[in-house]
């Protein structure tokens, strides 16, 4: 008989990356355990139905997108944690912060599922910066007792480590994303081609929601140097949409029209919005075809690592600057105040474009091979979870 699955991460908010995450594990499931029932906690169950429509037709599971909310779906919640074979938590950036607050939240499934005496997966999610005692204590005493536990980086490793977790119990992997692969080249031509951007330059921008919508005016200083060339024309990337008022960050389409509008109107007409409606293969196909991209968001800088794109980061947030400095990229971290200066910006431009001026056909081998490294990690990672699985559920035959 086929597992009853139970995940959690956060999906459902219009986050691509996340959406990323959770395609590759449903798509590792289905390759492992066809036919399971597969209930997912979520914020929006419209909006994951149509993700599962759109990027996972005719896949072989059972999915049932659920409100992740108690408080609205009391009894189908707690029937979800308390009555599924196999809880996963993960992935995406969600183990940090205080208890109570955001992490006794992501912990509440699987503490319900222990409770129940359930099974209990961390799926790579992000863990750091805890704050206060309560919540190192809360997390040791869940991540000791779940059946596989794994990271996505060094800072979680050493996270759980210095909570006194015994490091052979911990699987060290990546960010699942990078499983989605390198973008077709075919691909490229075709979208360039249907876009009308053959021979010209393209220069990507990742910006979300920040600091009292701040993120609008930092970035409009990098479009204008970019816009100068009158052959450029700059992709803005959106990786997560249709926000909600409550949000933390809400929408970056709408950040991305609001930096149009600090642009002249011939300069406007050279940027184009992407995103809403873009498949994530073609997301990282235009980043592959981008000179290079300054970016905010964190599955922003890893797709571009899986197209060999140079990159540079401004790290609003600690998993950001950790990613650059896991790959070796610190020097292209750009502080906040220095993309309003002027000669800062522009040395950080005249590197990126030096950068890709080394490969003006292609990817750069560099960057590619980074991607590669951590495309092994991941597979890794669903490797030590394949083996959990066959000993928990062991294949029925014939499948």
């Amino acid at each position: 008989m086929s597992p009853r699955i139970t995940i959690h991460g956060s999906y459902g908010t219009g986050n691509r990356g996340d959406n990323g995450i959770l395609i590759q594990l449903l798509r590792f499931l289905a390759e492992q355990r066809p036919g399971s029932r597969v209930t997912v906690l979520c914020r929006d169950e419209q909006r994951l139905a149509a993700l599962f429509a759109r990027e996972l037709p005719g896949i072989d599971l059972r999915l049932q997108p659920l409100h992740s909310s108690l408080r609205q779906h009391p009894l189908k919640v707690l029937r979800a944690c308390l009555g599924c074979d196999l809880f996963i938590l993960g992935g995406g950036g969600l183990l940090w912060g205080k208890a109570p607050g955001n992490l006794s939240y992501w912990l509440r499934g699987p503490r319900l599922a222990l409770a129940a005496g359930r099974r209990l997966a961390f799926y790579a999610p992000g863990i750091y910066g805890l704050e206060g005692t309560r919540a190192p204590r809360l997390l040791e005493r869940v991540a000791r007792r779940a059946h596989f536990l794994s990271v996505r980086d060094d800072e979680g490793l050493e996270t759980l480590r210095e909570l006194g977790l015994p490091e052979e119990s911990i699987v060290r992997g990546a960010d699942p994303a990078f499983l989605l692969g390198p973008p077709d080249r075919k691909r490229i031509e075709a979208l360039l081609a249907e876009r009308g951007l053959e021979g010209r330059r393209l220069v990507g921008v990742s910006a979300r929601d920040w600091k009292s919508r701040l993120s609008a005016g930092l970035f409009s200083r990098f479009a204008q140097e970019v816009l100068a060339d009158p052959e450029a024309v700059l992709l803005f990337f959106s990786l997560k949409t249709g926000g909600r008022p409550s949000d933390t960050d809400r929408d970056d389409l709408e950040v991305g029209r609001r930096l149009s509008l600090t642009l002249s109107e011939e300069q406007r007409r050279r940027v184009l919005l992407i995103g809403e409606d873009d498949t994530l293969e073609d997301i990282i196909a235009l980043m592959g075809a981008c000179d290079y991209l300054l970016g905010m968001r964190l599955h922003a800088l890893i797709f571009c690592t899986l197209a060999g794109t140079p990159f540079a980061a401004l790290p609003y947030d600690r998993k950001v600057a950790a990613y650059m400095e896991m790959l070796g990229r610190s020097e292209r971290l750009i502080r906040p105040e220095l993309l309003t200066d002027p000669e800062a910006l522009s040395g950080m431009v005249r590197q990126l474009a030096a950068e890709r001026a080394g490969h003006p056909g292609g990817p750069s081998p560099d960057i590619v091979a980074l991607g590669e490294q951590m495309a092994a990690k991941a597979r890794s990672l669903h490797e030590a979870f394949a083996a959990k699985l066959d000993q928990w559920f062991p294949r029925q035959a014939g499948r």
